[in-house]
């Protein structure tokens, strides 16, 4: 059974430099609980046990730093108890790989994506595209891998979010500084783009687009949405340019871009202060609009209709199914604060 209802927000909160992470109930604007909870780079939040958690570990080996990709599976059923490992795997090839995201698959497995500069070594079968690919895993309930495939052009690529979609395939977010090369089939518009990779249910390429201006624009969060599509958030530093009509409104801001079902534009909208606004994640909330989560250094100024707390806010928008801000609040402390949020529905139960 969920603790949360239709109205309520999760929120996972990182306060910085204290290393603490906070887990907060939001119904409506007031603060239901708050309790400590170590969050690691990357979890699957639903209402299965058990839950997986991913980090990478580095060690030194004669002169070369090796990272592989740590996987735990814990049962956290008894809440207050320590958590029971179920196994443990750990991944990589011959240099540096770094874990991005992860997710439960309707099979009972996970999928798992990353970062890889290795070349076609140890657990990775590909071949490097350049400095860095999109490397993915698909792992079976007990962690074991099933095939893997990675993805890039001849610059610098980075998974930030991975997600099964309905049709059984997946759904990979991330960032790119490639040109056309490699996987890749769209030139760059600047610095660092947004890159939008889909994946059929054995990890093929359908198809993949770029997204961004002349400035430099990062990948925040993803989601597909009940027609389909997707709703994609960025962090912009880019004014109008490239495929980017909405202008900017400070020095970083929310980016909101939906997509359909084929990944072409339907339409965009940019959120923010006069200072910087970075995004971090996205959902789809019951009456059929978004909830959009990141953190903000900006007082009362353009879209941002609260004063700031301190260095660094947490910033929550809800937007109508077209992208237009209905409200937005703005929570935090002296020290700086960047939260991820959970909102039901959807939140999928797949034991």
């Amino acid at each position: 059974m969920s603790i949360l209802t239709l109205t309520d927000y999760l929120l996972v909160v990182h306060i910085f430099l204290q290393n603490i992470f906070a887990v907060l109930a939001i119904p409506s604007d007031k603060i239901r609980y708050a309790v400590s909870h170590y969050y690691p780079d990357a979890s699957a939040i639903n209402s299965a046990r058990p839950y997986l958690f991913v980090h990478w570990s580095a060690s030194w080996s004669g002169r070369m730093l090796s990272t592989l990709l740590v996987c735990w599976a814990l049962n956290l059923s008894v809440m207050g108890q320590a958590p029971a490992k179920q196994w443990d795997h750990t991944y990589g090839g011959d240099d540096v790989e770094f874990a991005g995201d992860m997710a439960r698959t309707t099979d009972g497995g996970y999928i798992i994506g990353g970062q890889s500069v290795s070349a076609n070594s140890g657990d990775r079968s590909a071949i490097s595209r350049g400095s860095g690919d999109i490397w993915i895993l698909k792992l079976d309930a007990a962690g074991l891998k099933s095939w893997d495939k990675a993805f890039g052009g001849s610059g610098n690529e980075a998974l930030r979010t991975i997600r099964q979609t309905t049709d059984g395939g997946y759904i990979l977010g991330g960032v790119s500084t490639s040109g056309i090369s490699g996987d890749k089939s769209e030139s760059n518009f600047g610095d660092q783009d947004v890159w939008i990779v889909k994946l059929d249910a054995q990890g093929r390429k359908q198809w993949d687009h770029r997204f961004g201006g002349s400035g430099f624009d990062a990948f925040g969060a993803l989601q597909q949405t009940t027609d389909g599509g997707y709703l994609i958030g960025c962090t912009s530093a880019s004014g109008i340019s490239g495929n980017k009509t909405a202008s900017n409104l400070g020095s970083n801001d929310y980016w909101v871009v939906k997509l359909d079902a084929n990944g072409s534009k339907q339409w965009e909208h940019t959120y923010g202060g006069s200072l910087s606004d970075e995004i971090y994640d996205v959902v789809q909330t019951a009456d059929g609009g978004y909830a959009i989560g990141g953190n903000s250094a900006s007082g009362i100024s353009t879209t941002k209709s609260q004063p700031s707390r301190g260095l660094a806010d947490y910033w929550l928008l809800k937007l109508d199914s077209q992208g237009n801000r209905q409200w937005d609040k703005t929570l935090g402390g002296q020290v700086p604060t960047y939260c991820m949020l959970y909102a039901k529905p959807p939140m999928v139960d797949m034991s």
